[in-house]
């Protein structure tokens, strides 16, 4: 598979006449495809293109309407400094609370980035890691999880190699620290290094904002991308999510039910 494949693949998609979540499905696929042919995955490459190929309709799912987060356009770029004063007039969507703990959080996207918005009620700040290598800090930390899957009909891999999980192969997987420590984790080697975060600390809790590259994540920057979304606070180890199938016992992802993130303009 050449470059000039992927590209005209890319062209056709983009010209096509089909609705635009079905247009953000089969770009997503061919963003993975490109990952995998640059790790020497070229066979799997070449499926991933013919399937994005043949997508001219919305991938079936089910999701429940209280698992539906919509992502707005951002009227101007999200400056990343933990205030939140680019969110004022976003709708938040609230993650089930533990007994002390709890939160809310808002998404916004423009053709760079996913903006994401935690504010966190949380009276104990965990402000110190266990030290050594992403193996030990990333079970046992106060920040935030996010999961992101932008191609709904990506076959399974081998994802992250802190253990092997079988994740859809496009599906990425990203921990922040409220210490600013991150590890990001999938089958085409998205990283952190790219995501910035900033944290400032209010009475009884935390406000996080993150800007994560959309073409990292490979998400489509198009209004009507349908992605699959996982979002949770963590709180010393337990997760605090925002969907009705969401575990605040493990950290598990289940990407069988997955909540949904729209962009709209």
């Amino acid at each position: 598979m050449s470059d000039e494949e992927l590209a005209g693949a890319e062209k056709k998609v983009l010209g096509g006449r089909f609705a635009a979540a079905a247009k953000a499905e089969a770009l997503a696929l061919l963003a993975v495809a490109r990952k995998q042919r640059s790790f020497g995955y070229n066979e799997r490459a070449q499926r991933l293109m013919r399937l994005a190929l043949e997508t001219s309709k919305p991938a079936d799912y089910f999701a429940f309407p209280e698992d539906v987060v919509t992502a707005r356009r951002a009227s101007v770029p999200v400056k990343i400094d933990g205030l939140a004063d680019e969110w004022r007039d976003v709708p938040r969507t609230s993650v089930k609370p533990g007994a002390a703990a709890g939160g809310e959080f808002a998404i916004q996207w423009d053709q760079d980035n996913l903006y994401v918005l935690a504010v966190v009620r949380d009276p104990d700040l965990r402000e110190v890691e266990e030290q050594g290598s992403d193996a030990n800090w990333v079970w046992l930390f106060d920040g935030i999880r996010l999961a992101l899957n932008p191609a709904n009909t990506a076959p399974l891999a081998l994802g992250g190699p802190l253990y092997d999980a079988v994740l859809p192969v496009g599906q990425t997987y990203l921990a922040v620290s409220i210490t600013g420590r991150k590890y990001a984790s999938s089958a085409c080697g998205f990283s952190a290094a790219a995501v910035k975060s900033a944290v400032q600390k209010v009475e009884g809790g935390y406000v996080m904002e993150l800007a994560i590259p959309m073409e990292d994540a490979m998400v489509p920057a198009i209004a009507g991308a349908d992605v699959g979304l996982r979002f949770s606070v963590a709180n010393h180890g337990s997760g605090m999510g925002f969907t009705r199938f969401c575990d605040r016992e493990s950290m598990m992802s289940d990407s069988l039910h997955f909540g949904r993130l729209r962009l709209t303009e």
